[in-house]
């Protein structure tokens, strides 16, 4: 349970980091990405979206460098 825990305070700390910046907005910004000519690209989007429409431009995804929490694809 503690390595459950340990997750969870990774996630809260990553959601107060990318906290959405517009005012009244209690969203946080979520890593979106696709795929584009070969390459895997990536937006951040408020996860209050569509009520917040708060997003960064796209670019270049490396894993290895792009912190944040990676959205899951909805069904």
């Amino acid at each position: 349970a503690e390595e459950a825990q340990d997750g969870q305070n990774i996630i809260e700390k990553l959601k107060q980091e990318w906290k959405c910046k517009i005012p009244e907005c209690v969203g946080y910004l979520e890593i979106f990405t696709y795929n584009k000519m070969g390459a895997t690209w990536y937006y951040r989007i408020c996860s209050d979206a569509p009520r917040c429409k708060n997003r960064t431009l796209a670019q270049k995804y490396d894993p290895n460098t792009v912190k944040g929490i990676v959205k899951k694809p909805t069904q």
